[in-house]
């Protein structure tokens, strides 16, 4: 018994690092595609209003990194990163989006972004549009 439970621990452990690493490169919204700065004004969605028009109950999706979320207009989000669920909370914040969420077992750092569109592109930024930004199809 004393085995399994360190067999178990161990795995927690591995799969806890491998989740954490993954959380920071990933959605950090920054790999592939970054660049920093802020997003045009034209373009910027400036309400919870607008987003949960525009936005809300929609998916969204970066192909290259198998990954997709959608943001439900009741401020649920749930999506899958690599086959790994991501769950978690939206609401609105001034002029941003912000979220608190999971990718399995790992939990990221409440966040506030700047979101904006441009065509069936969204553009997120993070750090309130003061950081790196990331493209994402918006089906």
């Amino acid at each position: 018994m004393i085995q399994n439970v360190d067999r178990d621990v161990t795995l927690y452990m591995k799969h806890k690092i491998i989740m954490h690493k993954v959380g920071f490169l990933i959605f950090v919204f920054a790999i592939l595609n970054t660049s920093s700065g802020n997003v045009q004004a034209r373009d910027v969605v400036e309400s919870k209003a607008e987003f949960i028009q525009k936005v809300a109950g929609k998916k969204i999706t970066d192909a290259k990194l198998n990954t997709w979320m959608i943001a439900q207009p009741n401020g649920q989000i749930r999506g899958k990163f690599k086959g790994i669920n991501i769950k978690g909370r939206w609401d609105w914040n001034g002029k941003y989006w912000c979220r608190s969420a999971r990718i399995g077992l790992l939990s990221l750092p409440d966040e506030c972004q700047q979101i904006a569109l441009n065509g069936k592109t969204l553009i997120l930024t993070r750090k309130k549009g003061n950081g790196t930004t990331h493209s994402y199809q918006l089906n």
